[in-house]
């Protein structure tokens, strides 16, 4: 026995799938270019008296390092300079980033403490537990 093919479902489930997917690319436009549609705050780094400075707005008369974009988050503060161009950011109560203020790069925000042994080494605190990392995060 042949059984007969009801067009009128087809067309129905069809345009539920059709209006499910329309459903789906606004929801992906919202969130691609409304929802973090707000400038990103910026935390500008300079040479000021032959020392390093922070800021929230761009400096106008200085020569700018880098500039860390903090993105839709608050701006990390600055805590010090711990090692030639390295700079320490508090972003909370416990992650501090490890921040190369001259090449704008981060090195590595996982632990607590960091302490330079040279160029190449640093010493590392996380949870009272101590190791060696490299310049590029590569435990040792």
């Amino acid at each position: 026995m042949k059984r007969k093919i009801n067009i009128a479902k087809i067309i129905y489930i069809g345009a539920i799938f059709g209006v499910l997917i329309v459903i789906l690319i606004m929801i992906m436009d919202y969130k691609i270019n409304y929802q973090y549609s707000k400038p990103s705050e910026k935390l500008y780094f300079y040479n000021c008296d032959e020392s390093l400075c922070t800021t929230k707005s761009k400096p106008n008369d200085k020569d700018i390092y880098s500039e860390y974009d903090c993105w839709y988050d608050k701006c990390p503060e600055y805590k010090k300079t711990i090692y030639d161009d390295y700079a320490l950011l508090k972003e909370n109560k416990k992650s501090i980033i490890l921040y190369n203020y001259k090449t704008g790069a981060t090195i590595t925000s996982n632990y607590t403490n960091y302490e330079f042994i040279n160029n190449d080494y640093i010493i590392v605190e996380k949870n009272n537990k101590y190791g060696i990392i490299d310049i590029n995060d590569t435990v040792t």
